[in-house]
């Protein structure tokens, strides 16, 4: 069984392209029910699992962005960023970007109409047309194994680039990165065959310690590099570069050369198959001394020695914001975390941050937890023996820990999460099922407000179900089944998850299958590590006593910001500026979880100022593990760039009835004038 699944529907008539291991559909329309007919892969220029065809005129979608390629691959339309004459009959290939990844083949003429959000794309008469598509999920293709010797942990964090499915500059692209292989602790060095750094005759030199080996992963993944052991850091070549890398800290150098390369590999990759202007290149690109058409066919290297001409001061503004900062702790035991980290071109810091306990950390901690609303504060979790890490802020959207002891300001990294994510099998199921546990009386009132707010939408069917006072043996039955997520509601201890006939210690229950959760109730942070060390795959929990307010207000929130296709680090980060919670909760396990894709496959909270007669507006975009870093984004408004993910956009001056037309094509996160409001709710009073 293939990991994507084609369906004919009939309301409205269509193809529904189902992903069976995310549990997510990509939905296109057209003017009757196709007939849909099995077809070959191999005519696609790009990689998919399965392809069907069926005859059409028509073909309707909401993609986040779209191209139309020739036969040869070259772009020859892109539609959504700019109207265009119609095309000739010729053989196309259109690219879609949705909840899949997908391709159109047809030959036919062909005429693009972009209007209220829906894209829509019209053939000649009774036109055959072949769509295939992929999953975004990937997989180490293979287990490395490595003894805690520091030559062998070099050889295998060189490992890591094997999975890159190209060295060109799409590279940049996140779909064409791939997952590294695993890394196991061992008694000797093993490395299958065929993985190997990918000879793109660059090497870097680090010194022979464990910090610099964590440290410089990210990059030696990006670049394809191999590692030696040298007295000093430097980046070299076979063709001659020779730069020193900076020990001030050696981190922020790696930071400093993967962002400055993976920027100018987005500028670079617009002359090539990608031919895509971005704001970032129309900025930058006419400034620099680079032949970036002659850069895009050159050697790796090559290009990394051109690129390290560009002083660094120049693109620094124009990287987009990096979503995680990982601090790792120095032990051999962290290196087999870092296959995970590097699969989301996470940044790895190693400097040690400070720990507390008991009375030092409780005076740490009350300044982080204590609020208005919460005065219990975290009372009951101090008793001498938990390590608190104080991870510092970051300029990126989140901290991630990955080591011993429970992070102040920062999610909790746990390796059996992201595992559990790659063991999930496909599931012919789409229906994204979410169960809500109320076990706690005074509470009801969240369980009945978060049911609203999981709001199906046709690409993401929900299915809730409540249920209230249950007891431990159903709780665990509940546990074994398959959902995507668990709202529980109630209260909870180290001890376990309070039930009508006692407590449920979730490290006891011997099958978990439930993907997602919340627990939201006092001090769930250790059943939460449990309920992932069991089998799930990530969630959200406390880290002291929550008052029962501000634990309905984080609930209602986060369901509803899930739902729109936020991870749970995301919705957190959006909880924290709009509810009272502060620093009480974090993510455990692998915080990238999503339950549901956006509309707009990126998530986006928009900011909303008014000005004296016009208002102006900005949106903050987010990435997900399907869309991340080096994807494009483009705004529905009139005349404004595609964007690199990430990247800042606008402000834009807009009157209250653009402001009013953008808000409305999906329900987002708003600030305006800095309160807090649902874009599908806001009307012209509120603008006024």
């Amino acid at each position: 069984m293939t990991n994507v699944a084609f369906r004919a529907v009939a309301d409205p008539p269509g193809l529904e392209i189902q992903d069976r291991v995310s549990n997510r559909q990509a939905t296109f329309t057209t003017p009757a029910r196709p007939v849909l007919e099995p077809a070959s892969t191999d005519p696609f220029r790009f990689p998919v699992e399965a392809a069907c065809r069926f005859s059409t005129d028509e073909f309707s979608t909401r993609a986040s962005s779209l191209v139309i390629r020739d036969a040869t691959g070259a772009v020859v339309s892109n539609p959504m960023a700019a109207s265009g004459a119609p095309l000739p009959e010729a053989d196309y290939v259109v690219e879609f970007d949705t909840s899949v990844k997908a391709y159109l083949r047809v030959t036919s003429p062909i005429r693009s109409t972009f209007e209220n959000d829906q894209l829509t794309l019209t053939f000649a008469p009774s036109s055959t047309v072949t769509v295939g598509a992929r999953s975004y999920l990937q997989c180490p293709a293979a287990t490395v194994t490595t003894t805690d010797d520091l030559d062998d942990v070099r050889r295998a964090v060189e490992t890591l680039s094997s999975a890159l499915q190209t060295t060109s500059p799409e590279r940049s692209y996140p779909t064409l990165r791939g997952h590294p292989p695993r890394i196991e602790r061992g008694e000797t060095l093993s490395i299958p065959d065929g993985v190997a750094p990918p000879g793109t005759g660059i090497t870097i030199d680090v010194r022979e310690r464990l910090d610099d080996l964590i440290a410089v992963a990210p990059l030696a993944y990006y670049l394809g590099a191999s590692i030696r052991f040298a007295s000093q850091p430097r980046l070299r070549t076979d063709d001659g570069l020779d730069a020193p890398l900076s020990t001030d800290p050696f981190e922020t150098a790696v930071e400093d050369v993967l962002g400055h390369t993976f920027l100018l590999d987005c500028l670079c990759r617009t002359h090539g198959l990608y031919d895509v202007e971005t704001e970032a290149y129309t900025a930058l690109a006419p400034t620099l001394s680079l032949d970036f058409e002659r850069l895009y066919d050159a050697t790796p290297a090559e290009r990394l020695a051109a690129y390290l001409t560009v002083s660094t001061d120049r693109t620094a503004p124009y990287v987009p914001r990096w979503p995680t900062i990982a601090y790792v702790e120095q032990t051999p035991a962290q290196v087999a975390q870092l296959p995970h980290l590097v699969n989301d071109l996470t940044l790895i810091r190693t400097t040690e941050p400070a720990r507390y306990r008991g009375a030092s950390a409780r005076r740490v901690a009350l300044s982080r937890f204590v609020t208005a609303s919460s005065p219990r504060g975290a009372s009951a979790v101090f008793d001498g023996q938990q390590s608190f890490v104080d991870v510092p802020e970051t300029a990126a959207r989140h901290q991630l820990w990955v080591g011993s002891g429970l992070p102040l300001n920062a999610d909790h990294f746990q390796l059996a999460g992201h595992e559990h994510r790659l063991a999930r099998q496909p599931d012919p199921d789409t229906t994204i099922h979410i169960t809500v546990i109320c076990n706690d009386p005074e509470m009801t009132a969240e369980a009945a407000a978060v049911r609203r707010q999981y709001r199906p939408r046709p690409d993401h069917p929900f299915e809730v179900t409540v249920h209230e006072q249950v007891d431990r043996d159903r709780f665990a039955d509940l546990l074994a089944a398959d959902i995507q997520f668990l709202h529980y509601i109630g209260h909870a201890t180290e001890a376990g998850l309070e039930c009508p006939d006692g407590d449920l210690d979730v490290g006891t229950v011997e099958t978990v299958n439930t993907d997602a959760f919340l627990l939201n109730g006092c001090q769930s942070y250790e059943q939460g590590r449990r309920l992932v060390e069991q089998g799930a795959i990530g969630g959200i929990v406390t880290v002291s006593d929550v008052g029962n307010d501000a634990a309905i207000e984080t609930g209602v929130l986060v369901a509803r910001l899930l739902s729109g296709g936020f991870s749970l680090t995301d919705s957190l980060d959006i909880a924290r500026r709009r509810t009272v919670v502060g620093g009480q909760y974090l993510a455990v396990g692998d915080n990238n979880v999503t339950i549901a894709v956006a509309p707009s496959a990126a998530p986006i909270v928009t900011h909303v100022e008014s000005a004296s007669e016009s208002y102006q507006l900005w949106p903050e975009q987010f990435s997900t593990r399907d869309y991340g870093l080096g994807s494009h984004s483009m705004l529905r408004l009139p005349n404004t760039p595609v964007m690199l993910l990430g990247g800042e956009s606008g402000p834009y001056d807009l009157t209250a009835d653009e402001v009013l037309e953008y808000l409305h094509l999906q329900d987002t996160p708003v600030w305006f004038d800095g309160t807090f409001h649902w874009s599908s709710d806001m009307t012209r009073d509120d603008l006024e």
